[in-house]
């Protein structure tokens, strides 16, 4: 839902250019490059008066004065703005989901967004689940005197870019760059593996408490996704003197990398099964017919709703023709 790019928080990004980014050399930002920029007396003010900034900025590891991180953060933190500010597709998408709040999931006004389903204080996602917003209702910020969007006992924040949020309960283990390391303790300068490989990420962020399940081990909230009962195939150092090749269940890969530190060295060739041909002709039929009435063309809904679906491309692709034919 969210470009690569756009997932870069301003502290993942700060920090990396401190360390030299992707291999390039160290850079830190100075007042005259945060000038041209755009920052201002102003800028500087608003970004200190959110505690979490200041939190964020001072677990960056430095040697340079407090106030040239300073500098160097806002500097940073204007960047990624910018770059937020001119991604259109993703704001488009930010500023509708902040419409449909109050909307629908406060006032109740169903509305069907590809394969989404707003409703009073919930979505209803592509598999039938569905996340709630318990108590939705509008309450005073005491540090920002603005009026926000909150739910449940605890009052928790809900904005735009929360409902695109999925996540891992505390005490959970991610592999990062330095290893396995607990959800709560990854900071926003590692990098996590997303099953595919290792990426930056926009930083922790609490949801408060939610209803969640244990899959293999694994407490997470009953929306999050989750690949299935696949095969992976692990080919490591091919070629080499410390050639391996292993088949396992996708799900155990966690284990068995964790089980042997030698197993997360080297280079890697990652196989995954394709998904089961089995799927629900109901539900791949409904989606389908929503992606096609969003206005997108029969090869791009057809794509689309076997990737949502687990269906058939072709079989969608034929059923597209065939509803366009009798629209």
């Amino acid at each position: 839902m969210l470009g690569c790019g756009y997932q870069l928080g301003w502290a993942s990004f700060a920090g990396q250019l401190l360390v030299g980014f992707l291999g390039a050399p160290p850079v830190r930002y100075d007042k005259a490059f945060a000038k041209k920029l755009g920052v201002d007396k102003t800028y500087i003010e608003r970004f200190l008066d959110w505690d979490e900034n200041v939190k964020k900025m001072m677990e960056i590891p430095h040697t340079c004065t407090t106030q040239e991180l300073l500098i160097h953060c806002v500097a940073a933190k204007r960047i990624i703005d910018i770059y937020r500010a001119t991604a259109a597709p993703v704001v488009g998408l930010w500023e509708l989901f902040q419409q449909l709040i109050p909307r629908s999931l406060a006032d109740g006004e169903e509305y069907v967004h590809k394969c989404l389903i707003f409703r009073k204080e919930e979505i209803v996602l592509p598999n039938g689940m569905s996340m709630k917003y318990p108590n939705l209702r509008q309450q005073k910020n005491p540090d920002t005197k603005k009026m926000e969007w909150v739910y449940g006992d605890d009052a928790t924040r809900l904005y735009a870019g929360k409902i695109a949020n999925n996540c891992l309960a505390e005490g959970t283990e991610v592999l990062t760059g330095r290893g396995w390391v607990c959800i709560e303790s990854v900071s926003d300068y590692d990098v996590v593996y997303d099953g595919v490989e290792f990426v930056q990420h926009a930083g922790r962020v609490c949801n408060g408490v939610q209803p969640c399940i244990t899959l293999d081990g694994v407490l997470l909230t009953e929306d999050h996704f989750v690949l299935g009962a696949r095969t992976l195939v692990v080919a490591r150092e091919l070629t080499k003197l410390f050639e391996t090749i292993e088949s396992l269940p996708l799900l155990d890969a966690p284990e068995w990398l964790k089980a042997d530190p030698n197993r997360m060295r080297g280079e890697f060739v990652l196989i995954v099964s394709g998904a089961s041909a089995s799927w629900d002709d109901g539900e791949a039929e409904r989606v389908l017919s929503l992606l096609l009435e969003e206005g997108l063309s029969t090869k791009q809904a057809a794509k689309l709703a076997a990737q949502i679906t687990g269906a058939a491309k072709n079989t969608l692709y034929e059923r597209a023709l065939q509803l366009k034919k009798d629209a």
